[in-house]
């Protein structure tokens, strides 16, 4: 076996293509899945609000969770309701409230119950280790990862001695980038159920698919990339 070149690291694209795979495919489908159902009766609720859509919005991503339910699909409704740029916007705004609850929460009046919770739970040693390792960038790096649940970790780092501050612009900033994707998901998977695609032009249609397939493979790298980076730091 040949060893690697200290820093080096190669593309696992047989896992970049079959995330890429199954993304596009959900958004094939979407017309005719049960998820995709409940998005689009998510989006209408939201589109009934008017003027309040947005800060409705909002309270409700953040109020979810803090309760560790399951905002992904909030997410994605956002992008069908809102639009990609918007959307991206008032999901951002909800997950910061979200997390920064969580985090003030673990803390404060919560701290016993989450301390309890972690000690079952391997993930938090390992960020503990890694943030007092390397701190905030290990915040902006989970962020950056599916692999450690956004709800979850958000109670979790409220017992770790990372700075309020800091947590709060890394968490941002580590949002972003699956932020943008996920809404442009939203967004164009509601287009397909709505039909909008079979109006686009051919060129826009290879456009959009390119940018979809570039998008979830450049996250599917940073996030194994990102992964990585924590557990080596957190041992």
């Amino acid at each position: 076996m040949s060893a690697e070149a200290p820093g080096s690291y190669r593309l696992p694209w047989g896992r970049v293509l079959f995330g890429a795979a199954i993304l596009l495919g959900l958004l094939a489908t979407y017309a005719t899945l049960p998820v995709g159902q409940t998005v689009r009766s998510l989006i209408h609720r939201i589109d009934t609000l008017g003027p309040w859509a947005g800060v409705a919005f909002v309270v409700v991503y953040a109020a979810a969770s803090v309760l560790l339910l399951p905002v992904w699909i909030l997410t994605i409704a956002a992008g069908g309701a809102f639009g990609i740029a918007r959307g991206s916007v008032l999901v951002l705004a909800g997950a910061t409230l979200g997390a920064m609850a969580a985090f003030a929460l673990a803390r404060t009046v919560l701290r016993g119950w989450v301390r309890r919770a972690a000690r079952a739970n391997p993930t938090y040693a390992t960020l503990d280790h890694a943030i007092a390792a390397r701190g905030g960038w290990i915040v902006f790096l989970v962020r950056l990862t599916p692999a450690f649940p956004f709800v979850y970790v958000n109670y979790l780092f409220g017992l770790t001695a990372i700075p309020a501050k800091t947590y709060l612009v890394t968490t941002i900033l580590g949002m972003i980038p699956a932020t943008i994707v996920y809404v442009a998901l939203g967004a164009s998977a509601e287009a397909a159920a709505a039909g909008e695609i079979a109006s686009w032009s051919t060129a826009r249609t290879a456009l959009t698919a390119a940018g979809s397939v570039a998008a979830v493979a450049v996250t599917i790298i940073v996030a194994r990339i990102a992964t990585r980076t924590v557990r080596e730091a957190g041992k």
